[in-house]
């Protein structure tokens, strides 16, 4: 008896040939073979195959051991088939969920980073944006570190040390920032217009208020 099932799936007008095993595919690897980009496919979910000929739908399951894990089961693929897939973009969900105040900091966020308010934020306003919040930052780190040798001369150099080790991480931060902040660029046209910076906070947010609701009700126990 054959072990694993070949379909071709069909997405974005791509067929895509996928070797199923036995015991299934787990989601994130089966975005992998659509070669669905890291940073989309984070937002997405894949909720089912459809058989393109007798139109029967199969749906991801969960992993029996590992409940958050979703799987496409073999069992019920035909061999040789072709299939479309039914993709759902979380970030609308998100964005739906948003308050109008929630919107309004959103907004006001992306004007700030948007210098020359063209509506769109291109790499050279991400660079001036990050950079400001880093040299903030390094400011008020000095003035920490002077007031320090103000009081205890003899810890300059100890202290001075500190400070640019804060300093250079700081400098990282600004570039690790930049390159995901520019990875909302969905359509690859270098800059970020204002669906896409929307689509990527209103997930944030979502993400931040998840958290904080799982934090309130593990406190409440």
């Amino acid at each position: 008896m054959k072990s694993s099932k070949t379909i071709h799936i069909l997405y974005q007008d791509q067929k895509i040939e996928a070797v199923i095993e036995q015991q299934g595919i787990a989601e994130w690897k089966l975005k992998q073979l659509l070669n669905i980009p890291l940073h989309i496919s984070i937002y997405t979910k894949i909720l089912s195959l459809v058989h393109v000929h007798n139109g029967k739908e199969i749906e991801l399951t969960e992993n029996e051991h590992a409940k958050s894990l979703q799987m496409l089961k073999a069992d019920e693929l035909v061999d040789g088939g072709e299939y479309k897939i039914n993709v759902k973009d979380m970030r609308r969900e998100a964005i739906n969920s948003l308050s109008e105040d929630e919107q309004q900091l959103i907004k006001e966020k992306f004007n700030l980073i948007d210098i020359d308010h063209s509506g769109q934020i291109d790499l050279d306003e991400v660079k001036a944006y990050y950079k400001k919040e880093s040299d903030a930052k390094k400011n008020e780190l000095l003035s920490k570190a002077e007031m320090i040798i103000e009081k205890k001369p003899e810890e300059k150099i100890r202290i001075m040390g500190m400070y640019q080790k804060a300093a250079d991480s700081l400098d990282h931060m600004v570039d690790v920032s930049i390159r995901a902040f520019m990875k909302q660029d969905v359509d690859n046209d270098n800059q970020i217009s204002y669906d896409e910076f929307l689509l990527h906070e209103a997930k944030l947010t979502a993400s931040r208020k998840a958290k904080q609701k799982l934090f309130d009700v593990h406190h409440a126990v």
